[in-house]
């Protein structure tokens, strides 16, 4: 599942941009909250990572779920699907800023 800028994390409705009030915006269908900032980026898709003496400040790029399914052979030799595992998550982070821990770019 790709993430945009444009869509709602809840519902996936388009976000509309002229409808931002004071810097948040609420869907019209799901009634969810986004806090949007100068350049148009949502703030719930922000993450700030400490890494190898950096600041990364990212946002969501992507995330993909898996799930694993518990199967087994019956008596038959039939495949039986039971009830998915715990899914798995992979998140894709795309930076857009990266500092110093000292706050220098």
């Amino acid at each position: 599942m790709i993430l945009k800028q444009d869509k709602c994390l809840n519902c996936g409705a388009s976000i509309n941009y002229d409808k931002i009030e004071n810097g948040v915006y609420r869907c019209p269908f799901c009634r969810e909250y986004y806090h949007i900032d100068q350049y148009g980026m949502i703030e719930e898709y922000k993450v700030k990572l400490k890494y190898m003496g950096k600041i990364l400040y990212c946002y969501l790029g992507s995330v993909q779920c898996d799930y694993i399914y518990d199967s087994y052979r019956d008596i038959k030799g039939q495949l039986v699907m039971n009830r998915p595992l715990e899914p798995t998550f992979k998140i894709e982070l795309i930076s857009y800023l990266i500092e110093d821990e000292k706050g220098e770019k």
